[in-house]
C-alpha cells in the first residue's frame, strides 16, 4: 500500500484486508507504505478520515504483489478564500477567464477570483485568458503565483505565454445525444496541478510552452449513460482534435440495483477495457464517501464490513463506470499508477447512475 499525502492534508488512515464476501480480515493504520498480508481474491480497503470527511476507497480482486496508491487530498478541508487578482493591462479587453487547480472563475477586467484552497496555501498555479467581443486577446499563467496577505490575499499576473484555439470536432454520440449535449474541455497538468482551459464556443483555447501535458477531452450526456473520452499529450494538439464518443472498448450499463449488503449492474458488449469504478453515496450524509475499483467485467459488490465507527449511512444512489486508458495495461497497472492518465495517450469513459428516487432495491 502507498499513500501519497497531499499539501493539507493533516487526516488519519487506515488500511483493512477483506475476503471476497466482505468479511474483515485485518487492518492497521498507515502513514506512508505499508506492505499487507492477503491471499488472492481478496479487497484491500484504506479509509481516509480528515477535515469532517470520511473517504473509503475500496480494490477488489487483489493478487499477491499488487501495489494500491491512494492519494489523500485535504478535500475536506479546503477553506473558500477570495483571492484578488491584479490583472495586466489588455486594451479592448472586456472579460477575463481565471482558473486555479481548484476553480475557474469568469469575471469583469477588475476581477476576483472565489477558490477553494488548503488552509496555509501561499503559492499557486494559475492561468487567465483575456477577450473582447471577438474571443482571446491575450493569455497569462505562473507556475506558481504567490497567495499573501491575510483574508484578502493578492496574486499579481505578469508572465504572457502564447496560445492558440483549436477545434474539439467529436463524432460516435451516445443514444439521445445531440451536438448540444456535448461538452469539450481542456485541462493543462503542471506537475501535481491541473488546471482547467478556457472554452469559447466550439473552439479551445490552448496555452503554447506551457504545463506538462494538455489533456483535450469532451463528454456527452445520452438518455442511459454518459461517455467521456479524449487524449493526453505532451506539446501542442492539432488544429483540429477528433474525439470518438462511442466508445467501442466499453460496455454499456444497465440495470443498477442496491440491496443492504451489495451494489449490482449488468455489463452487455464491450472489447478489451482496463477496470470498473462505482461511486456510492448517501442523500442523507454528504461527509461519507464511498467509491470501489474492481476488475473489467465486474457486474455486483459486496459491501465492506468496516468497524462500526467507520461504517457508511445506507446508500441511496450510484454510479458505476468503464474505463480504458490505451498507457494502462490492465487492472493491476491501473492500481499501481492512479496517475498513468495524465502521462498521455487516450482514454475513454462510459459511466451510468440513477438519481436516488430511481434506485431499484433487492
Amino acid at each position: 500500500m502507498q499513500l501519497a499525502a497531499q499539501p493539507g492534508w493533516n487526516g488519519t488512515s487506515q488500511v483493512f484486508v477483506h475476503t471476497p464476501s466482505g468479511a474483515l480480515v485485518s487492518q492497521a493504520q498507515i502513514t506512508s507504505s505499508l506492505a499487507v498480508d492477503i491471499d488472492d481474491g481478496d479487497e484491500v480497503t484504506i479509509v481516509l478520515v480528515g477535515g469532517g470527511l470520511t473517504q473509503v476507497f475500496s480494490n477488489v480482486g487483489i493478487e499477491r504483489g499488487d501495489v494500491i496508491e491512494v492519494s489523500a487530498e485535504p478535500v475536506g478541508t479546503l477553506v473558500a478564500t477570495t483571492v484578488a487578482v491584479d490583472m495586466p493591462s489588455v486594451p479592448g479587453a472586456t472579460m477575463w477567464e481565471v482558473g486555479t487547480s481548484y476553480d475557474t472563475n469568469a469575471g469583469a477586467v477588475a476581477s476576483s477570483v472565489t477558490t477553494n484552497v488548503p488552509p496555509g496555501t501561499t503559492a499557486m498555479p494559475i492561468i487567465a485568458t483575456a477577450y473582447d467581443d471577438t474571443g482571446a486577446l491575450a493569455m497569462f499563467a505562473e507556475t506558481s503565483a504567490p497567495i499573501t496577505g491575510g483574508q484578502a490575499p493578492a496574486v499579481t499576473l505578469h508572465d504572457q505565454i502564447g496560445f492558440r484555439s483549436i477545434t474539439v470536432d467529436t463524432t460516435g454520440l451516445p443514444t439521445g445525444a445531440t451536438q448540444a449535449d456535448v461538452s469539450p474541455y481542456g485541462v493543462v497538468f503542471l506537475g501535481d496541478a491541473a488546471l482547467e482551459l478556457t472554452q469559447l464556443g466550439t473552439d479551445s483555447i490552448v496555452p503554447i510552452g506551457f504545463g506538462d501535458y494538455i489533456s483535450i477531452a469532451a463528454t456527452a450526456f445520452g438518455t442511459a449513460e454518459t461517455v467521456t473520452a479524449g487524449q493526453v499529450g505532451a506539446g501542442m494538439p492539432t488544429d483540429t482534435v477528433s474525439i470518438d464518443l462511442s466508445a467501442p472498448d466499453l460496455p454499456q450499463i444497465s440495470a443498477l440495483a442496491l440491496s443492504p449488503s451489495q451494489a449490482s449492474w449488468t455489463l452487455a458488449g464491450g472489447a478489451s477495457y482496463d477496470y470498473i469504478s462505482v461511486d456510492l453515496w448517501a442523500s442523507s450524509n454528504t461527509s461519507y464517501t464511498y467509491t470501489v475499483m474492481a476488475p473489467a467485467g465486474t457486474s455486483a459488490l459486496p459491501f465492506m464490513q468496516l468497524p462500526a465507527e467507520l461504517a457508511p449511512p445506507p446508500f441511496d444512489s450510484f454510479s458505476v463506470a468503464a474505463t480504458e486508458i490505451s498507457n494502462v495495461e490492465g487492472y493491476a497497472d491501473a492500481l499501481r499508477d492512479p496517475d498513468a492518465l495524465f502521462r498521455g495517450g487516450s482514454f475513454e469513459v462510459r459511466s451510468a447512475s440513477v438519481p436516488v428516487t430511481d434506485v431499484v432495491r433487492r
